[in-house]
């Protein structure tokens, strides 16, 4: 056993020397490597190109990246990217439901203006849902690490539950209440002038960072 976990170790060690496309691909071919590179682990994330998306579904261990942004793509589609460590699909117009990318942890939906359905999401850690005027229910987003929802026109009530790290509602000209927000550590609240000066430093004393144009915040 510890021979093995040395010729493993030896592996993995000549791995981090080698392109990780050319492994890839020569595992395809080769079982040996193929078992190998299966139990390989690093922090990297590698941009793979739309051809070559299958990568994800095989090799769940490592992180790989997708940028589909202004694409064609459709409700139908996303079942093939939702083994992806991080997601671009900015601008595509023709989704609606989302749901299906719940395991996605880096996710960019920017300008998915079709967009309705984003119930199956909430376990990402960086999810910008900015210019998706749609949306008016973000209940389900209480953890994503970091949350942008810039310019979310159709968001007027925000959950008492939220616990973000980040959380950016810039240009959210429709939200008037921002005092459930007291468990976020940093709010972006640019050009959101519905909101009072009362309520700014009710969060502050609840030692939240604001970031704001507004003179007195």
């Amino acid at each position: 056993m510890n021979k093995l976990l040395n010729i493993n170790n030896l592996v993995y060690n000549i791995y981090s020397y080698i392109d990780i496309y050319d492994i890839i691909n020569y595992s395809l071919i080769n079982k040996i490597n193929k078992i190998n590179l299966l139990n390989y682990k690093d922090n990297n994330i590698y941009e793979l190109s739309l051809f070559d998306y299958y990568y994800s579904k095989i090799w769940t261990n490592l992180k790989f990246s997708l940028n589909l942004s202004f694409s064609k793509i459709n409700n139908v589609d996303l079942n093939k990217f939702n083994k992806f460590y991080k997601l671009n699909l900015s601008c595509c117009y023709n989704i609606t439901n989302v749901s299906i990318l719940k395991n996605v942890k880096i996710l960019i939906l920017l300008g998915c203006r079709n967009i309705t359905n984003i119930m199956g999401l909430g376990l990402q850690k960086y999810l910008d849902l900015s210019y998706c005027h749609k949306i008016n229910n973000i209940i389900n987003l209480n953890n994503v690490h970091e949350l942008i929802l810039r310019d979310c026109s159709n968001l007027y009530y925000l959950p008492y539950n939220m616990k973000n790290y980040k959380l950016n509602i810039s240009y959210c000209y429709n939200i008037h209440d921002i005092t459930p927000l007291i468990n976020i550590k940093h709010l972006y609240i640019y050009e959101c002038y519905n909101i009072s000066d009362f309520q700014i430093n009710v969060l502050k004393y609840n030692k939240v960072n604001i970031y704001s144009n507004f003179i007195n915040s």
